[in-house]
């Protein structure tokens, strides 16, 4: 996906094209996590993924339409817990399960057509 500041233009929340770069180097015994908002008209997004009560990796302020790095996370099974940006409140939770050699994208969007009531994740894997 193409991201960032060429991705950003001042358009009252319109669609943008977002061009997804698939391209990841595997790691030895790792899988590869990354995250996208793509919900236009709401507030940046934390996303915390949490295994054994801790929490293993944290996505912060993540902003529509951008893409999070890619980062390495130990494979297992993962709890996820979205919520926006400075609310105590957890607004979605899900289970991912992270393969070693995979890079999994979560893809944060509306589920109605009321944008920020009811958030849902679609996940995206690209094999090694």
């Amino acid at each position: 996906m193409v991201e960032g500041a060429t991705a950003l233009t001042t358009n009252d929340y319109l669609p943008q094209l977002i061009i997804q770069n698939d391209f990841a180097v595997s790691e030895p015994r790792n899988g590869k996590i990354r995250a996208v908002h793509l919900m236009p008209g709401t507030i940046p997004i934390d996303l915390y993924l949490s295994r054994e009560n801790e929490v293993s990796l944290s996505f912060q302020q993540l902003e529509y339409p951008h893409i999070s790095e890619v980062e390495p996370l130990r494979p297992g099974q993962y709890k996820l817990d979205w919520r926006w940006t400075g609310s105590p409140i957890t607004h979605y939770e899900d289970s991912l399960t992270i393969e070693m050699g995979q890079l999994l994208t979560m893809y944060f969007i509306s589920s109605t057509k009321i944008q920020s009531s009811s958030p849902m994740m679609v996940v995206g894997e690209t094999l090694p």
